[in-house]
């Protein structure tokens, strides 16, 4: 019974409410715009509307410099840590200088020995020179006339000669070498000690090793020592002068050379005498070119020597000079790629330099925005790291070349900050909105009071107590505002909808936002 009862009132509440609904539903078509009245709505207002472009990206440093020391070798000190303020000129890195301070002094000694030699080329050959040469031609031209004269002619005449060339030595022997001869050997000394502290160096950098005395710098290291010793006893005995032993010897050639013109004996030929002409021949030439000396040919190929050697010591010095790493201008050290120790080639990196006071953003704009970005537009900057900053800049480079990012088509866009925030570091997340246009003293329409009817765009404007749907022309639009062009007036109030209404324009996914869209 109750159950029964309980089912009638049921139905009765059931039908009650369906003929409310049938009222209502006959009430809504007899007048469908009256309806919406008492809905929420705007009134439409003049005012500025800033379109702008957003799009994600980085904190980026626009002067970036791998710094390399152009040369190779073992790294001896790093002077910089990450973080790091350096000025322009400060030593950042210094590589082990022992072999190129060899290589300097040794181009060093090269360069005074061709300056040396330089000036003996100007000065012509000695007197002792042109005095040897003089005895060889007489001698072979003694020689000559005792061919042809017979005999024992051409014996005397050899001997007279060979006797006059012996007295030359002598004289030499005691006149001495000249100080351009011994400056060569002063030379020699030099290079042939700048080989043996390198060879040395060579040895000791791996003397410690086992078994190292049969290595090829052991042996290498007593060759330069032989060397220094034989330059330097050259040197000795050039600058001490002629011994008495060898003053004896020269005296007893020359007595030698006398005897043996009292006891000539010589039987001549045809063959003989040609021998004899060609030695004369030989013999002069060899004096005129003493006579003609120096040449212009020899002087242009002792000048060249010289400049070559003080290039090769420039370029010594130039390698010095590169052993010490120094920061081209001021700025931050972002990171260290070297360690003391380590050896490197001319193109490994050492540190990377960057300016911190220019900063700027890189943002990845899709195509279908990029064409109404423009260099010189303002732009916002807000940093996820610094969420209590507000940065701002302008648009200073557009990428010419597209990128393709996840199937969408996107272009760089670098946007210059005004100034400096320290705690902005490079490569953190980075969304800026990019003013594009702006319109001033306009009519603006909530979005959410537009619909969207067979292709146009209309509005439900409150007229004389009832809502009319007008059809509008709109324009830009910038978040929830929308620029109206035609079919409003200000202070028209219209009515807003009561759900979302999906135009095309927003979404809800990341990837929008992120690439401008």
């Amino acid at each position: 019974m109750k159950n029964w009862r309980m089912w009638l009132g049921f139905g009765a509440a059931v039908l009650l409410a369906a003929a409310g609904i049938a009222a209502a539903y006959v009430w809504w078509l007899a007048d469908p715009v009256a309806a919406a009245v008492g809905g929420p709505a705007a009134t439409i207002e003049r005012g500025s509307l800033v379109v702008a472009v957003r799009a994600l990206g980085s904190v980026a440093v626009p002067d970036r410099q791998t710094l390399t020391f152009g040369i190779g070798g073992s790294v001896s000190q790093v002077a910089v840590t990450e973080g790091s303020v350096v000025r322009a000129g400060d030593v950042v890195a210094r590589l082990d200088p022992i072999e190129m301070e060899l290589r300097v002094a040794q181009a060093q000694a090269a360069v005074t020995q061709s300056r040396a030699n330089l000036q003996r080329v100007r000065a012509g050959p000695s007197a002792a020179e042109v005095i040897a040469a003089s005895a060889a031609l007489a001698a072979a031209e003694a020689k000559y006339d005792q061919v042809r004269a017979g005999p024992l002619a051409a014996d005397v005449a050899s001997a007279e000669a060979a006797l006059r060339s012996a007295q030359a030595a002598y004289d030499q022997l005691v006149a001495g070498p000249s100080p351009d001869q011994l400056a060569v050997l002063k030379a020699n000394v030099d290079r042939a000690q700048i080989a043996l502290r390198q060879a040395q160096a060579n040895y000791d950098r791996f003397a410690w090793r086992e078994g190292y005395g049969a290595s090829p710098q052991a042996a290498a290291l007593e060759q330069a020592t032989v060397d220094y010793e034989q330059a330097l006893a050259a040197y000795n005995v050039a600058a001490a002068g002629a011994t008495s032993d060898q003053l004896q010897r020269a005296r007893a050639q020359v007595a030698s050379a006398r005897a043996q013109l009292e006891r000539v004996r010589a039987v001549g030929a045809t063959d003989e005498q040609m021998a004899a002409l060609s030695q004369v021949t030989r013999a002069r030439a060899e004096l005129e070119r003493l006579e003609n000396s120096p040449t212009p040919e020899d002087l242009a190929i002792a000048q060249a020597q010289a400049e070559q050697a003080e290039i090769a010591l420039e370029q010594a010095r130039r390698q010095l000079e590169q052993a010490t790493l120094r920061a081209p201008t001021g700025g931050t050290i972002l990171s260290i790629h070297a360690n003391v120790g380590q050896a490197v080639t001319a193109a490994s990196p050492i540190v990377v330099l960057a300016d911190l006071s220019r900063q700027r953003v890189q943002v990845a704009v899709h195509e279908s925005n990029v064409g109404s970005i423009q260099v010189n537009q303002p732009a916002t900057v807000r940093v996820d790291a610094l969420p209590d900053q507000t940065l701002h800049g302008q648009v200073s480079e557009i990428a010419p070349v597209a990128t393709v990012v996840g199937g969408l088509v996107v272009y760089a866009v670098t946007i210059d900050l005004d100034s400096s925030v320290p705690s902005a570091r490079p490569g953190m997340v980075a969304e800026a909105e990019i003013e594009t246009t702006r319109h001033e003293d306009v009519l603006l329409i909530p979005k959410g009071a537009l619909r969207l009817r067979e292709g146009r765009w209309t509005a439900r404007v409150l007229r004389d107590g009832r809502v009319e749907e007008v059809a509008i022309e709109i324009g830009e639009r910038q978040g929830r505002m929308v620029r109206v062009v035609a079919g409003l007036a200000a202070g028209e109030r219209v009515l807003l909808n009561t759900s979302p209404l999906d135009v095309g324009w927003e979404g809800s996914r990341p990837w929008r936002l992120a690439f401008g869209l």
